[in-house]
């Protein structure tokens, strides 16, 4: 061992352990001298005699430092091979061009790699890089789960999902990246951690925009299944877009992400049946995570709070929790009824689809059209703000791309009340199919008001050609009974001139027996 890998390892049991500097630097400056030839389990040995470890430190601290070694460029180094690559205490040494992109500055490091700002040469736009850390990629499950989010990120286009430009391998620089649209704000987790809570329009107007980026994700055959505040970004202008695919997958596929921090997203918003089994998540457990988040950003707190992983879980299969209202009583009921549906421990007992939920934040009229801490004049120069205000102080204008889009109003099995989206055709094959009573409502204006399929002239004719229903096959069906003539009623003169006459004969009767 080096004089200069000695030193290394001093610092670095000074940065994980807190050990003075001065009392390390003498017992180096003491023991270097005589042990030249000793290795990193000398050097630590002798920190444990000193008093400055305990013993069980130096396997962890050891490890740590054997994972860190700065790999020596090679005469070839300049070619352009994988050694440019290096990792010095954990951290990337990037060339300063990965993939025809030049590297402007970090915006952030996680557990998977690093983000970085970059231009791209050709076009001088701005992207965002995210580069997948040597060791993770090394992990075929880590290194998959990178990649399903570089395809996941392409396929999905819309205003509220961060959108993906394609991935690949640099074999130059020795990276796998991600090119991802730039986005100019910070996470709600950030604004969260400083603000405390949000105001109620600007809680309501996230999660609508949420709710929006999830109804065009299911509509692709996406789950997120890791939707939370940290990995919503917000615009200069205040357009909340949903980040971070990792975790995601398609409806019809298996995942075998399912252990910690790689299979079923975060604790504190993700659903009890995505716990217990990360391939059981669906599109409703989504909307839970989605819950969970409107929850948070309301009421400043999470639903489901604990010291461990575990211990939220073990509450989250109780499914009991603070209602919202009891932390701020501004939520109306209507909403605070929306938060704990979405919340419910069984997915049956959630809105079904995100659809739904956009239907129920728009009939409550809270969100708030710009957020109320952006810079207004900004906002207005963003096209979606502008459509968003339009929309928000004009009455609603017949659109013939949305002539056959209906808002739907039925009630369950169970007697709640369900609104849904659904096209005519929808409608119609749902009642030739007798899938959906006569009784239930609908209207093309989310506001209302709603009227009974039997009386709205657009499905009259189908409500009335609706089928008998088909009895099971080989079932024995029962003749029907014969008609039974109804009995003759007597009019109501006649019975009281009946108890009179009665009441006249007894009279005599007893007059005659005294």
């Amino acid at each position: 061992m080096s004089l200069v890998e000695a030193k290394r390892l001093a610092r670095l049991a000074i940065e994980r352990y807190g050990l003075e500097p001065a009392a390390v630097q003498a017992l180096l400056a003491h023991w270097w001298p005589a042990h030249g030839d000793a290795t990193p389990d000398d050097l630590l040995a002798e920190f444990v005699a000193a008093g400055l470890l305990t013993p069980d430190q130096p396997a962890r601290l050891g490890a740590e430092f054997r994972d860190t070694q700065i790999l020596i460029p090679t005469s070839d180094a300049g070619s352009g091979s994988a050694s440019r690559l290096r990792r010095e205490r954990g951290k990337l040494v990037l060339p300063p061009s990965i993939h025809g992109h030049d590297l402007l500055r970090k915006l952030g490091e996680g557990g998977m790699g690093e983000v970085h700002l970059v231009r791209e040469s050709t076009s001088d736009r701005l992207l965002a890089m995210k580069i997948l850390s040597p060791a993770m990629a090394e992990d075929h499950t880590l290194l998959s789960r990178f990649q399903r989010e570089a395809a996941h990120s392409v396929k999905l286009e819309h205003p509220n999902i961060v959108r993906g430009f394609g991935g690949g391998f640099d074999p130059e620089a020795g990276v796998h990246f991600l090119l991802l649209e730039h986005v100019d704000g910070p996470s709600v987790q950030n604004l969260l951690e400083h603000l405390g809570r949000f105001s109620l329009g600007d809680s309501v107007r996230i999660a609508l925009d949420m709710a929006r980026a999830l109804e065009h994700a299911h509509a692709h055959g996406i789950i997120h299944r890791d939707l939370k505040p940290e990995n919503i970004l917000l615009t200069a202008a205040g357009v909340a877009k949903l980040t971070d695919l990792g975790l995601s997958k398609e409806l019809n596929s298996s995942s075998s992400l399912t252990q910690a921090r790689r299979g079923f997203g975060t604790p504190h918003y993700m659903p009890y049946e995505q716990a217990a089994d990360a391939r059981a998540a669906d599109a409703r457990s989504d909307l839970y995570a989605l819950g969970a988040t409107l929850y948070h950003m309301a009421t400043g707190v999470v639903p489901f709070d604990g010291e461990s992983a575990l211990d939220i879980l073990e509450k989250k299969a109780l499914g009991i929790f603070t209602p919202p209202r009891s932390h701020n009583p501004e939520i109306p009921e209507e909403l605070e009824d929306l938060i704990c549906r979405l919340l419910a421990r069984e997915p049956d007992d959630r809105p079904q689809t995100a659809s739904e939920v956009i239907v129920e934040l728009e009939r409550m009229s809270l969100a708030s059209p710009v957020l109320s801490f952006v810079d207004r004049r900004e906002a207005l120069t963003d096209p979606t703000i502008r459509r968003r205000m339009a929309s928000s102080q004009q009455v609603t204008q017949p659109d013939v791309t949305l002539a056959t889009r209906w808002y739907l109003e039925f009630n369950d099995s169970r007697g709640r009340t369900r609104r849904v989206q659904a096209t005519a055709a929808h409608i119609v094959r749902s009642l030739q199919r007798n899938k959906l009573p006569a009784s239930a409502r609908a209207c093309r204006d989310a506001q209302g008001p709603y009227r009974r399929l039997d009386e709205t002239p657009e499905f009259i004719p189908h409500v009335q050609r609706r089928r008998p229903p088909t009895p099971m096959p080989g079932a024995i069906v029962a003749p029907a009974p014969p008609a039974v003539a109804k009995n003759w009623t007597a009019p109501w003169w006649l019975w009281v001139a009946g108890s009179a006459l009665v009441f006249i004969l007894i009279l005599l009767v007893l007059l005659w027996l005294t």
